[in-house]
């Protein structure tokens, strides 16, 4: 089964930019450089909201924002390298804006990569990679992560499962591509360890004896 991006949600995705502002202030304040207006004009300009549809002009003001770190607008301009709109379809240019976005923890663009691994978008195909970037969308808040790992949970082992989140656990202590998250690291291996997972037990007590997951405790370590 295809898992596609789907643009409506991704779109929705964040607060609602500069509902008091017309056009025109947004329009301005976005070339005076104001990052949140050029993600508003750029989305208006995507959804041919109170201006013609322009997905040129979308992605031109997508970028400007994304140049600025905004991860709405790097997720945003992730998709139109994903679908070819207003720039030329390339799925491994749009896998680079979507991993800029997924480091400041942007729930889309996390279920963007889990979608790219799954189809092969840009990257191999790879069940676990992406059932992991899946995991990481859903505990950011993304609906559609959880209808995904509902539907992959039918598709793919136990075991399978139990590595991809071991892996998303060890990605998440080390800080690869998203960032560290300590904390989040081990609640993931104290759960997979109270299941009976070897793995997570080797992996947790080296966490604790070296500090790595916040704490050093050598008595847990040793339990």
């Amino acid at each position: 089964m295809l898992l596609v991006v789907s643009l409506a949600f991704v779109l929705a995705a964040g607060a609602a930019l500069g509902q008091g502002d017309s056009f025109r202030d947004l329009l301005d304040k976005a070339k005076a450089g104001d990052a949140a207006a050029q993600v508003a004009v750029a989305k208006k300009y995507d959804n041919g909201d109170g201006v013609p549809e322009n997905t040129d002009q979308a992605a031109f003001w997508f970028r400007k924002a994304a140049d600025q770190g905004n991860a709405d607008a790097q997720n945003s301009l992730g998709v139109a390298y994903r679908l070819g709109r207003g720039v030329e379809k390339d799925p491994k240019e749009a896998m680079k804006w979507f991993l800029l976005a997924a480091r400041q923890k942007n729930p889309s663009s996390l279920f963007n990569i889990g979608a790219a691994y799954y189809n092969g978008d840009g990257v191999a195909i790879n069940d676990e990679l992406a059932y992991g970037w899946f995991y990481l969308a859903k505990e950011a808040g993304s609906a559609p992560a959880v209808e995904a790992l509902s539907h992959m949970g039918k598709e793919i082992s136990y075991e399978e499962r139990e590595g991809a989140e071991v892996a998303v656990a060890a990605m998440l202590l080390k800080g690869d591509q998203i960032g560290r998250q300590p904390q989040l690291a081990m609640e993931i291996y104290e759960r997979l360890s109270e299941s009976g997972s070897a793995v997570a037990k080797v992996r947790i007590a080296r966490a604790y004896m070296s500090g790595a997951g916040g704490v050093v405790d050598e008595s847990k370590a040793e339990k």
